[in-house]
C-alpha cells in the first residue's frame, strides 16, 4: 500500500528526502505511488536541497547507493 506523498506514520516523503540528502545520501524522484524512477536516476540523484526542492512534493523518492555506503 502506498500513501500519497507520506509515510504510513504521516511523515512527508519530501521532508524525508531532504533529511536523507543532508545525511550524505543521493536521492532521486520516483513516480507517484511507485518505486519506478521518474528519471535517469544515476544522472539525477543528488544531495543538493535546492535541486530536490524543484521536484514535485507528491513524488516518491529513491536513495542512490554506491559502494562507500555499504
Amino acid at each position: 500500500m502506498h500513501w500519497r506523498g507520506k509515510t504510513k506514520d504521516g511523515v512527508e516523503l519530501f521532508t524525508l528526502a531532504l533529511a536523507i540528502a543532508a545525511k550524505g545520501f543521493r536521492v532521486f524522484p520516483c513516480k507517484p505511488n511507485s518505486k519506478e524512477p521518474a528519471c535517469y536516476w544515476q544522472q539525477t540523484a543528488t544531495m543538493d536541497p535546492a535541486v530536490i526542492r524543484t521536484w514535485a512534493p507528491e513524488m516518491n523518492y529513491g536513495v542512490g547507493m554506491d559502494a562507500e555506503h555499504f
